[in-house]
């Protein structure tokens, strides 16, 4: 492209790379059709995958792996495969990191420290299965092991859901990955959904397999999924705007490490008999995918006296609040209100759960 082509496109964005309408009918005359394909690529949301950066930690930073299905990293699956197991683990980068850019703040880590029978794999979900078919789209990733070498195949699945067409694996070369880090980039076309039927909770599965019947430890940072056949650097997001990305999902309610000197007041509450708190409503920050499931940990009923929460007797959650019916052992009086509490060390918590 000519020099002063270049300087009229350049002139046309902001430098936020929106483009400036007064400035539109100079850039057409300035360049033709072959041009505008140069920059086809959109300037954002070009990552499909949610938390590729690994910034989102709402159930915790460590956990066990000892059965097929264990999230830690938000939006990110860790399986240990049959008889195996081991940790799924927020890592932090070291500030001044050259071989991985943008300096990002954390990675996951899967360490397999008891091989399996069948095949673990490492995996994230996007929702609707109609994203991308028939296209070209490419995944990059960055991946290191900290000894020797591993050989780990990705595996980008069409999942059409429950009362759908099965899936189709579309399956790219295996790759090795080394002690360095190291950008991974696979292109490939999708299979067309023409003729498929497509069911409830249909999905696109990208999925990491991993060794059987050995012990590794895995790192992954800066996931990508796009459509098209370039893989483009990374699409940094702000935590905030990932964070709200990723509670459309799971939405875990509790103190926090902010929540040091006082406890985290959840919800108000009041009790129908000596032992049920009735209408507790938490308000989700994010319409979520689906009618959540719940879990709780650590949490009580207060009113001058503190009443440990033993059970959710009910939930009438909608897309937007849940509204929860709760159990303790005895001692409420029937009619007062009460506050739902976590405690002052942060590690209470209600969990709304809406995830593929």
């Amino acid at each position: 492209m000519a020099e002063s082509k270049a300087r009229l496109i350049s002139a046309a964005f902001t430098s936020t790379g929106d483009i400036k309408s007064d400035n539109l009918d100079n850039v057409s005359a300035g360049f033709d059709s072959a041009d505008v394909l140069t920059i086809s690529a959109p300037l954002s949301n070009r990552n499909l995958i949610i938390n590729g950066a690994m910034q989102v930690w709402q159930r915790g930073t460590s956990l066990s792996i000892t059965t097929s299905d264990f999230r830690i990293a938000d939006r990110w699956i860790n399986f240990p495969g049959t008889d195996g197991g081991g940790t799924a683990s927020q890592q932090a980068f070291t500030l001044g990191q050259t071989d991985v850019p943008g300096e990002p703040e954390y990675y996951l880590r899967h360490d397999q420290s008891t091989g399996a029978s069948s095949a673990p794999n490492v995996q994230t979900r996007l929702e609707d299965v109609r994203t991308g078919a028939g296209q070209s789209v490419t995944l990059s990733f960055y991946a290191r092991v900290t000894s020797g070498t591993l050989t780990i195949d990705p595996i980008i699945r069409q999942n059409f859901g429950s009362g759908g067409s099965s899936y189709v694996d579309n399956t790219p070369d295996d790759i090795t990955v080394t002690t360095s880090w190291q950008r991974f980039t696979r292109t490939i076309t999708l299979a067309s959904i023409s003729g498929k039927t497509i069911g409830s909770n249909n999905q696109i599965q990208i999925r990491l397999e991993l060794p059987t019947s050995t012990t590794f430890t895995l790192d992954i940072a800066l996931a990508q999924f796009e459509i098209g056949s370039v893989a483009t650097p990374f699409e940094h997001r702000s935590y905030g705007k990932e964070l709200a990305l990723c509670q459309r999902y799971l939405y875990r309610t509790s103190g926090g490490p902010d929540a040091t000197n006082a406890p985290n007041h959840l919800g108000p509450g009041f009790a129908y008999t000596g032992t049920n708190l009735g209408h507790v409503s938490v308000h989700f920050p994010q319409t979520m995918r689906a009618k959540p499931t719940f879990s709780f940990s650590g949490i009580s009923a207060w009113n001058g006296s503190s009443y440990a929460i033993t059970s959710i007797v009910t939930n009438n959650s909608s897309l937007q609040v849940g509204t929860l019916n709760l159990g303790v052992a005895s001692g409420l009086t029937a009619t007062r209100g009460y506050a739902i509490l976590s405690p002052s060390t942060g590690t209470g918590y209600v969990q709304f759960d809406a995830e593929l």
